[in-house]
């Protein structure tokens, strides 16, 4: 892992499509542990707020407030990078996080687990999580697998998009996807 890497990654506003336009991600950043301890409180709690929807269901379910749990999250991720098994890829859009995902690289034996991806609400359905997912088992070849729940038809067809494929999964509510890169 080798701290912060920015990449562009699309020419821009948008990419269209008969029927649909896309917009393309400007840049693509990797943050590791040392990034991560390098980081202002602001700049933790703006990629910790991509979560808003998940924060505001478990501050809900808790009982808590959503300032809770971000900084809950944030407390979290304090401990969990510091081990260097931990890297975040966010997509920025103008400088905005927009899309991202978590890669742990100890949790499933000789693979890379990707995990939490996730669109704010107002760039969701515009094809940037499969853009992040190509970016990233391009720029980081090695087996990648994700559990993605049954429901959630959209990152079912963002692993899907980039070549990822269905595999039996120990979970029933869950589908597990695999793809290696490496070839």
């Amino acid at each position: 892992m080798g701290g912060r890497i920015a990449t562009r990654v699309g020419p821009g506003p948008g990419l269209c499509a008969p029927g649909r336009c896309y917009v393309a991600l400007v840049m693509v950043e990797r943050i590791d542990g040392r990034v991560w301890v390098s980081m202002a409180a602001p700049q933790k709690l703006e990629l910790v707020r991509c979560y808003a929807e998940d924060l505001a269901e478990a501050a809900a379910s808790a009982g808590t407030t959503i300032q809770a749990q971000e900084e809950g999250f944030v407390s979290w991720l304090d401990e969990e990078f510091p081990r260097g098994e931990l890297e975040y890829w966010v997509g920025r859009v103008g400088g905005a996080p927009v899309t991202l995902l978590r890669v742990h690289h100890d949790q499933v034996p000789g693979e890379l687990l990707i995990e939490a991806l996730q669109t704010v609400p107002a760039h969701q359905r515009r094809g940037l999580a499969g853009q992040l997912l190509r970016h990233v088992v391009t720029a980081v070849p090695g087996r990648y697998c994700a559990d993605v729940h049954v429901a959630n038809a959209a990152s079912r067809a963002a692993f899907a998009s980039v070549g990822f494929t269905r595999v039996p999964c120990p979970s029933e509510r869950h589908d597990r996807w695999r793809r290696d890169s490496t070839a």
